[in-house]
């Protein structure tokens, strides 16, 4: 947005906040405006009084419950929110507004990508990729090296074995087993209950019916 919108004068920060909304510091008039993430509409003054004076920089602190295991190399984004009994292992890094739940294990040289929701009790193994906006439903297993895209959805009770690569925006429901070095390309659907055997290949945009089972090369 233009110098002068809203009354910005002076941006001096740019910050995405965890509603998606763009936070920039107005140097000259002592305030943080908030601006819609997607088509740069003015939406408030998020901050302008408190003693608050020329912002130059500012950030969203996160939240990390005291029970919680971080290891030290282990890095967090702005605004990430850490349950109780979560574990996060060596050299993990979980992006910005990245949300944990209870009990849940992130394993060492992790990547979660920015917006992701990974639910209760769920366990991400070794070097596991998760990319931005990702939904991990409870009870969920992720394995070592597997890769999953942006805007993924996986439901409950789910198994995805290692080097498995799940494409963008991927609905898998609740209770399917995905087993080791599959392939999910980029918009399937995955239907509750189903069995995707080990090295099975769907191809981008298929759907596969509620308790199906996919073999090697389905399209």
């Amino acid at each position: 947005m233009p110098a002068g919108t809203a009354g910005l004068d002076g941006p001096s920060a740019l910050v995405f906040g965890p509603d998606r909304n763009l936070y920039v510091g107005s140097f000259f008039t002592d305030e943080v405006l908030s601006f819609d993430g997607e088509t740069g509409a003015f939406a408030r003054v998020a901050a302008s009084d408190g003693g608050l004076t020329r912002p130059s920089y500012f950030t969203f602190f996160s939240e990390v419950s005291p029970d919680a295991d971080v290891a030290d190399d282990a890095v967090l984004g702005n605004g990430v929110v850490l349950a109780k009994l979560t574990k996060v292992g060596n050299g993990a890094k979980l992006g910005d507004y990245v949300q944990v739940g209870e009990k849940s294990k992130i394993g060492p040289l992790a990547s979660i990508g920015a917006g992701t929701t990974i639910s209760d009790q769920v366990v991400i193994k070794r070097k596991a990729s998760l990319g931005s906006n990702v939904f991990i439903g409870s009870k969920n297993k992720v394995g070592m090296d597997t890769l999953i895209g942006s805007a993924t959805r996986i439901d409950s009770h789910v198994v995805v074995n290692e080097k498995t690569l799940i494409g963008k925006q991927v609905h898998v429901e609740s209770r399917v087993t995905v087993g080791k070095a599959a392939r999910i390309g980029d918009g399937s659907f995955v239907g509750e209950g189903s069995q995707i055997v080990q090295k099975a290949c769907l191809d981008k945009g298929v759907a596969l019916a509620s308790s199906g089972k996919a073999l090697v090369g389905l399209a």
